[in-house]
């Protein structure tokens, strides 16, 4: 089984509460069905999730997600085969984009903001990196 990770961003033009719980309730069971493991940083306007597991369920997922009307603006930000998860035991973690720390801003932001569509893929690893040890 070849491990995947695939890391994308996109804009929910602001989302409500009782949405992103019903998002999170499904993709958790979702996940759980099908091995994969994550986490997503919710901000204000967009999405940045990690999703991790076997390619073909790695990608099952991603084409659920392109077909979800409450993503707009999809982009991959970085996908590949990896040796080892980042997020093992977490089926998608939710974290908040004002949950960052400001220490993670200044690593990884672009000019001092959360913007995902704009980090380099150093950026993108090292903040999952520091997101999968930091909880």
């Amino acid at each position: 089984m070849e491990l995947t990770k695939l890391v994308y961003a996109s804009s929910h033009g602001g989302i409500e509460e009782d949405t992103l719980r019903e998002i999170m309730q499904d993709s958790r069971t979702w996940n759980e069905q099908h091995d994969i493991t994550g986490l997503l940083v919710v901000g204000e306007e967009d999405f940045f999730q990690v999703i991790e597991g076997p390619r073909s369920k790695v990608a099952a997922c991603f084409m659920r997600i392109m077909q979800d009307s409450r993503h707009c603006g999809i982009h991959v930000l970085l996908a590949g085969p990896i040796a080892n998860r980042s997020c093992p035991d977490w089926r998608l973690h939710e974290i908040p984009a004002p949950d960052l720390t400001s220490t993670m801003i200044d690593r990884y932001g672009v000019d001092g903001e959360f913007q995902p569509h704009r980090m380099s893929k150093d950026q993108i690893e090292g903040l999952i990196e520091e997101l999968a040890t930091a909880v």
